[in-house]
Order: structure tokens, then C-alpha cells, then sequence
């Protein structure tokens, strides 16, 4: 490897084998050393893929002031983060995230701290992305001393969130305060919690998770395919079907969405194994 441009002592930017575009750190890794120069192999700690697309002035911007300590912890948790979450993820999420971490870390410093308002929330329906947020915790507390209150976790697993569902933090709060809603329907039509640590609860929120998604993305099916399946689940739990039908009033009145019978069926179908299973338990 090569240097092409120097960021500062620690980084610099050069390209793979592949000739593509990477920014590498490194302790001292730049010192008395200029554009042009090589790269030892043992200099060398980290290296990060850069997404195509992403703005290089931004990205000089960051690197220069997200310190490398802060870049290697946020590799570690994206490794981590990987392994938990079993999905792919970009390197160019260390570059975002890290001056995430490194702005709350100046403020936690400075003596403020940001409350994250959809906390509970984030912790229920994004549970996993949320023990991400919590790991990320651990090691800001153990490598730079810092303490940080829950809220930040919530905070770091929205990053996380939206790099698996390629969104943005409005749709991620548009789409988490949906699931609040239904869930409110659900457990007002039929009087009862639910265990939110039991496995059937996580089957019923994945789902709801991508029906909700689906209906702030505006991108429901249009298709009525099985009517005949509609009636069957209709007249076979009648209960959930109602308050389905209380979730498609609220959709149709607040979000000026229409939900298919199709949907309905499937909504139904979950509604149903999740109060058939805590009535049961």
C-alpha cells in the first residue's frame, strides 16, 4: 500500500489491490513519511473500506478529528455487532458511528448528557441492535473512562437500525412509535401484557417490525390474492380478526394507509399465536 493523502499522523488514505479507495490507521503511521511513500505492513492497525458514494470532504473532516482510540473501539463493536446481529455491515459504518461516539464523549466531558425520548421503545423492538448499543457502553467505559447513561445505548443502536434496514433516524422513529400504537391496540383490545422475553413475543414484534416498514415506506402489497383464506382466518379467530380491524382503522385515520386482506391475514394469524400463547403460559 501506498499513501495518496495524509489525514493526519495516525491516518491516511490509500487503495487496496483492488484499487479501491481506503483509509488506514495506524499508530504514527504517517510520521516523516509523504504522499508517495509505502506503507509497512506492521504499521499498519486498521483498514476501512470506503463507500462509494460518501462525501470525501466530510470524510477528511472526521477522520482528522475522530481520534484513532475511538476508531479502533468502534471496529471492535462493529465486529461484534456483526456477530450478534448475524448480518453484513458496511466498514464505513465505523466512520459514522465513530464521530457519533466521539461528539458524546466530548459532551459526557463537558457534562451533558442527551435523553434519548424513544429509550423503551428502541430496548423492545430493536432489542438486539439495543445490547449492541449496551456493548458499545462497555468499552467506552473501559478504554476511555467514560461513563455514558443508557440513553446513548439506544442512541448508538439506532446506527445500527438503520445500517441493516438502509434508512434514516426518521423513518426508524416514524416506524418504532407505529409499533407502540399497534401494540397499544393489541393489549387494550384483549386486556392483557406479554412477555417480552419469550420467544413468541420476538416472532410477533420481527413481523410487526416489517409491516411497520412497510406502511411508513408506503410500500404494502397492493395485490388481493386469497379471499377465500381472508374468510377462513375471519370466521376462525374472530377476536384477533377484530382488533385487526381496529389496527386497519387506525392505519386508514393516521397514516392514510389501506391494509389488504392479505395483510390482514397475516396480521391476524400473529395477533392470534401471540395471545393463544400467553393465554396458554
Amino acid at each position: 500500500m501506498v499513501i495518496e493523502k495524509i489525514v493526519n499522523n495516525n491516518v491516511v488514505f490509500s487503495r487496496d489491490e483492488n484499487g479501491d479507495e481506503i483509509v488506514v490507521a495506524g499508530r504514527g503511521i504517517a510520521f516523516q513519511r509523504k504522499p508517495g511513500a509505502k506503507i509497512p505492513l506492521e504499521d499498519v492497525e486498521k483498514v476501512f473500506h470506503i463507500q462509494m458514494g460518501i462525501n470525501t470532504s466530510r470524510l477528511d473532516k472526521l477522520l482528522a478529528e475522530v481520534p484513532l482510540a475511538i476508531l479502533e473501539l468502534t471496529d471492535d463493536l462493529l465486529a461484534y455487532g456483526r456477530k450478534l446481529l448475524k448480518v453484513e455491515l458496511s466498514d464505513s459504518l465505523v466512520l459514522s458511528l465513530g464521530d457519533h461516539i466521539a461528539t458524546v464523549v466530548k459532551r459526557a466531558q463537558e457534562g451533558i448528557l442527551l435523553v434519548n425520548p424513544a429509550i423503551w421503545e428502541i430496548k423492545r423492538f430493536y432489542h438486539e441492535e439495543y445490547l449492541v448499543g449496551v456493548k458499545g457502553l462497555e468499552l467506552i467505559q473501559e478504554r476511555l473512562g467514560v461513563t455514558l447513561p443508557e440513553d446513548e445505548a439506544a442512541f448508538i443502536a439506532i446506527h445500527f437500525v438503520n445500517a441493516i434496514n438502509e434508512g434514516d433516524s426518521q423513518d426508524l422513529m416514524r416506524t418504532t412509535r407505529l409499533m407502540q400504537e399497534i401494540t397499544n391496540v393489541i393489549k387494550y383490545h384483549f386486556n392483557q401484557s406479554f412477555d417480552e422475553e419469550s420467544a413468541y413475543y420476538y416472532r410477533f414484534i420481527t413481523h410487526l417490525k416489517f409491516f411497520s416498514e412497510r406502511v411508513i415506506r408506503a410500500t404494502l402489497t397492493k395485490e388481493e390474492e386469497d379471499t377465500d383464506l381472508y374468510d377462513l382466518i375471519k370466521s376462525k379467530y374472530p377476536n384477533s380478526f377484530i382488533c385487526v380491524q381496529k389496527i386497519c382503522q387506525l392505519l386508514k385515520e393516521k397514516y392514510q394507509c389501506t391494509v389488504t386482506k392479505e395483510e390482514q391475514v397475516y396480521l391476524t394469524i400473529h395477533i392470534q399465536r401471540l395471545v393463544y400463547k400467553t393465554s396458554k403460559d
